[in-house]
């Protein structure tokens, strides 16, 4: 295995332990959860700090929220577009909460510049084939959604249980009027 290769798998199995546990979690636990000796981890990176930094790029990668969003069948009803697209980015919104909580405000240097938002993108385009069924343009109908989606999912913004995906759309596509 390379050492490239040797990275994402540590990496991977690193991702869940982190945003679950924080940063006490040890190195020894990620080398159990990658079943690897613990000397490995030190072999493909220089220290903790490297692997955290590792984690983080890792989790605030939008490749795979990129993906699912791409992945979406342009043929379903808008509604239903719209559930899946929600549900991407719930989990996008849930990671990108608990890697804030777990690094804290990022400072300066610590972690590289995000890709650029290619998912949001994926987002805008979802909404264009009924373009002609919205108040709005597209791009903007997608900026909305977005909004509501970290409205309903970031803990400091609503308390309680957060909506469903669907109770979500629902919202945004038929308003609070009775």
């Amino acid at each position: 295995m390379s050492v490239e290769d040797r990275r994402s798998a540590i990496v991977a199995a690193a991702v869940p332990l982190f945003l679950e546990g924080g940063l006490a979690i040890t190195t020894r636990e990620v080398a159990e959860a990658a079943g690897i000796a613990e000397g490995t981890i030190f072999r493909a990176f220089a220290d903790k700090n490297e692997l955290v930094e590792a984690v983080i790029a890792s989790a605030l990668d939008p490749t795979v929220a990129d993906e699912a969003l791409a992945a979406i069948d342009p043929t379903l009803p808008l509604a239903e577009r719209l559930i899946a697209a929600v549900d991407v980015l719930r989990e996008r919104v849930t990671t990108f909460t608990r890697v804030m909580a777990l690094t804290g405000p990022l400072r300066s240097g610590q972690v590289g510049q995000p890709k650029p938002p290619v998912a949001l993108l994926r987002l805008d385009a979802l909404f264009a084939a009924d373009a002609d069924q919205l108040r709005i343009p597209p791009a903007e109908a997608s900026h909305l959604l977005r909004g509501l989606i970290v409205a309903n999912v970031h803990p400091s913004f609503h308390p309680g249980v957060p909506r469903s995906s669907a109770a979500i759309v629902d919202l945004f596509l038929h308003g609070v009027q009775a």
